[in-house]
């Protein structure tokens, strides 16, 4: 007897899902690394961002760490955003997982541009270069998580 689970949002239009008691162990196995993995780049990017913020601040100025800690915080947020709206469950149909992931990519773009545009209007007097490399420097987070294995254990 199937046990079942309904995943109904609205907006992706996410089909009923039948999981039989013995496929939910290994799904939930599967999450679990996941949200590991999703959880480590997420604190990567973090350690990242303050890093070279801290090291703008020392070598070049106030204005150098304030730039780049603000530019590792948009990729941070948006990182964030991005987990929060693809990763809101942990099976179901690929088309409409794939239609979470595209959904979350665009937010996650959109909030990019936004909060740039906002601290070029906002912020006038920002080291724009600084800006940019806090942001490139944690957006590299990414591919720092491709090389290691994030586990979930401490």
């Amino acid at each position: 007897m199937c046990v079942q689970k309904r995943l109904c949002r609205q907006w992706v239009k996410l089909t009923c899902i039948n999981a039989a008691p013995y496929n939910r162990g290994a799904l939930l196995a599967v999450n679990m690394v996941a949200q590991a993995q999703i959880k480590g780049v997420i604190r990567l990017k973090l350690g990242i961002t303050l890093v070279v913020m801290l090291l703008s601040y020392l070598l070049w100025g106030r204005s150098a760490g304030i730039a780049s800690g603000l530019g590792g915080a948009i990729a941070l947020a948006g990182s964030m955003l991005y987990a929060r709206i693809a990763y809101q469950f942990a099976y179901g149909p690929p088309a409409a997982l794939m239609r979470l992931h595209f959904a979350a990519e665009a937010a996650k773009m959109a909030w990019t541009i936004v909060a740039f545009a906002a601290v070029f209007v906002f912020y006038r007097q920002v080291a724009w270069m600084w800006l940019f490399t806090g942001y490139i420097a944690a957006t590299s987070a990414y591919w720092f998580g491709l090389l290691i294995q994030f586990n979930g254990k401490k």
